[in-house]
């Protein structure tokens, strides 16, 4: 039975417009404002997709997901580079009182630590991340949770294997 009602806004073309803004780093709600549809229609779109009924809404998604992939990325090789030592070659020139013209070459190794501080962070939170104090006790709490609820669990009749 074909579908009726209000013909889909979603076209290669939307589609395209609204990933090149999510791999410059626009969240999806300024995407689509971009683009000229709501978040609310973004997020039926990437609903529809998960139901696995639609192909073009599949396609959506993939590309969703493809360009904020893509945006990750990028922003992690421009941290990348920082981080990574790297010669900076100077060139100056300058004349001398007497009239002669010198040339003084200069390179040094430079690197951006807080480049590499942050990439730590994100890449290995529970060591070096900002919140590894609160991380670590909340797994503690969990543990103690999961003992307490294993040595219980033949008293109250449960199967302590999941």
């Amino acid at each position: 039975m074909p579908r009726t009602g209000r013909p889909t806004k979603l076209t290669l073309t939307l589609t395209t417009a609204f990933c090149e803004r999510l791999a410059t780093g626009l969240s999806r709600t300024k995407a689509a404002v971009a683009v000229g549809v709501t978040k609310k229609t973004v997020c039926e779109w990437m609903r529809l997709a998960r139901s696995g009924k639609s192909p073009p809404h599949l396609a959506f998604r993939t590309a969703v997901l493809e360009a904020e992939a893509r945006f990750v990325a990028d922003q992690l090789t421009v941290i990348l580079r920082s981080a990574t030592p790297h010669l900076i070659r100077t060139v100056r020139t300058r004349t001398r009182s007497d009239g002669q013209v010198v040339t003084e070459v200069t390179e040094r190794e430079v690197s951006d630590w807080r480049a590499a501080a942050g990439l730590l962070k994100c890449a290995a939170a529970e060591e070096f991340g900002d919140h590894r104090e609160e991380l670590a006790k909340l797994k503690r709490e969990v543990a103690e949770l999961r003992q307490d609820l294993l040595s219980d669990a033949p008293a109250r009749g449960w199967s302590a294997d999941p």
